[in-house]
């Protein structure tokens, strides 16, 4: 259904004031809606590849693909998605009036980021489906002297202030025979993989083309958007540049691609999590949350971890920021890998909001899920890949949001089972309940991790909690968050006890001294070379075990060396 009586109508109701000072006053508020909502060059792109993303056809035979290209002074933001409605030309020229708020599977809600191209244009073509309308600063709206009952100089005069319509929001129908000729040329160009472009002619084209070209190398945009696999960049002098990304639904992992050439892979978690009774009640009384999220019985959060052929890999400090489905520059919160859910921001989406109910809920949250994904990690093909994302306390002073998240951080360490123990059940531990042994001994059936385990409960306070099999692969992420470690020195203390001498048979002495000589001779650390003459691994007649140097070898004609009443 052609759009044009839409436009029309919606022209005239745009474009229709009892006094001139509300037109101004609505003109005056957009203009600084739109000049602060981006301040960067090309932030506002992002929102028009959110309006995309959530145009979807959801075809999966016609996957969302998106083109932007500089031409002669317009930036064209295209994609193959859905047409405007009626609805969506209405929203577009409504101030907080999106379309998407009772649409979960969308990712909009504040019905303005639209608006955000008007800081950067005065000038905004929208094409769809074969029509083609437009915002226009310089289209010359009739003065009302009849309605108004005043001409238009003498208002100016009289109010010292300029007379401008509110142009932002009333839609100009245009013919194809209005439209710029490179424009209609480059349409038809792409017209398979191009029903709706929003064509934009720069106020700065410089700065836009160079924030273009830094756009068209940040892979990340894509990595949680809902639908978009490709975004093809055609600026001019320069060929072709394509982004794209590849989702495998089965492991669950996605990887970015810069002109066919692998950029990153990452491992992707998404969850779901109901929103406990006391948080949705004060959402509803909260004047600052969006209808959206005030009706939400669920929510979403997603977590992204890079990793490198087998390894699960730390993010660089580039790469730290949160996301709402698109990139924020929000970064001060440095986690250990990429989070991305429906924060409440600030209208440019630039920072979060401290007092927020909702964002204190949701960084809650993140550690708690993310103890818990660490430990589906580990068993599974990442296992001892996963303790590189654990989480760690944030240093920010005055920060609810981060007293919050590190509140949950050592709520996470005391409650979620997520180590791995070194059986083949594989249970998952709590932090209190797991043990590391550097000294690999329980691992070996000449010592054995019931005697190591014993020693431990009978000699170290606070270790009632630990499990029956308590051992768990060294990691230094574990042992930086305090973990319980079994030592040479606490060797050393467990082969001077009395009860593990009674218990140890000759047989067993005789691997445990192979073990360790072959464990001195090849050691790359020179701990046990250094701690061996301490340890009381050699059995003398006595069963008793001593150090090296307090060991004599009897002569072979000595029949009396093990005789109970001859002297040590």
């Amino acid at each position: 259904m052609s759009l044009k009586t839409k436009v029309n109508q919606l022209f005239i109701e745009k474009s229709t004031y009892l006094y001139p000072e509300q037109a101004v006053d609505i003109a005056e508020s957009l203009n600084s809606l739109s000049n602060d909502l981006y301040t960067d060059s090309v932030r506002f792109v992002y929102e028009l590849l959110q309006n995309a993303d959530d145009a979807s056809s959801n075809d999966l035979n016609n996957p969302t693909k998106v083109i932007i290209a500089l031409i002669d002074g317009y930036l064209i933001v295209a994609h193959n998605g859905i047409p405007f409605n009626a609805k969506n030309l209405t929203a577009i020229c409504s101030i907080n009036r999106g379309t998407k708020r009772s649409e979960t599977h969308k990712t909009g809600y504040k019905g303005i980021g639209f608006k955000a191209v008007f800081g950067k244009s005065d000038y905004v073509l929208i094409y769809s489906n074969g029509e083609y309308f437009r915002f226009d600063s310089s289209y010359h709206f009739l003065w009302d002297k009849d309605k108004w009952k005043i001409d238009q100089d003498t208002w100016i005069k009289d109010n010292e202030r300029s007379f401008i319509y509110p142009w932002q929001i009333i839609p100009i129908w245009t013919e194809i025979d209005d439209v710029p000729l490179n424009i209609q040329n480059f349409i038809k160009k792409q017209q398979h993989s191009c029903r709706v472009a929003t064509i934009m002619r720069l106020k700065n084209i410089l700065e836009t083309e160079q924030g273009i070209i830094q756009l068209q190398h940040q892979t990340h945009m894509l990595l949680f958007l809902r639908n978009i696999i490709e975004i093809q960049f055609c600026l001019h002098n320069s060929s072709h540049h394509t982004l794209t990304i590849e989702k495998n639904l089965n492991n669950f992992t996605r990887k970015l691609f810069v002109n066919g050439q692998i950029q990153s892979k990452w491992i992707i978690k998404q969850l779901e999590i109901n929103i406990p009774n006391n948080v949705y009640q004060d959402l509803k009384n909260d004047l600052k949350i969006p209808e959206k999220l005030k009706s939400s019985q669920i929510a979403e959060i997603f977590f992204a971890a890079k990793f490198n052929e087998n390894n699960i890999i730390k993010l660089n400090r580039f790469e730290n920021v949160l996301y709402s489905y698109i990139p924020t520059k929000i970064s001060q919160y440095k986690f250990s890998l990429l989070v991305n859910a429906n924060f409440l921001t600030n209208t440019s989406r630039e920072q979060l909001h401290i007092d927020s109910v909702w964002n204190q809920w949701l960084f809650e949250q993140i550690p708690i899920e993310i103890f818990k994904w660490i430990g589906e990690l580990e068993k599974s093909v990442w296992c001892h890949q996963a303790y590189i994302l654990i989480p760690t306390k944030l240093e920010l002073t005055n920060d609810l949001l981060a007293k919050k998240y590190n509140e949950s951080c050592n709520k996470g360490i005391r409650e979620i089972k997520f180590i791995l123990n070194n059986r083949q059940d594989s249970d998952l531990l709590k932090m209190n309940e797991a043990i590391i042994d550097l000294t690999a001994l329980s691992q070996q059936t000449f010592v054995g991790h019931d005697a190591i385990r014993t020693f431990i409960l009978e000699n170290s306070p606070k270790t009632s909690s630990l499990a029956l099999h308590p051992f768990v692969q060294p990691s230094s992420e574990l042992r930086t968050m305090g973990i319980k470690t079994f030592d040479w020195n606490d060797c050393i203390k467990l082969f001077q006890s009395s009860n593990f001498s009674h218990t140890m048979s000759i047989e067993n002495n005789q691997k445990l001294i192979v073990y360790l000589y072959n464990r001195s001779i090849s050691e790359t650390e020179t701990t046990i070379k250094e701690l061996i003459q301490r340890i009381p691994f050699i059995m003398d007649q006595k069963k008793r075990l001593k150090i090296p140097k307090n060991i004599n070898f009897p002569l072979f004609y000595d029949e009396n060396w093990s005789c109970t009443k001859c002297q040590e």
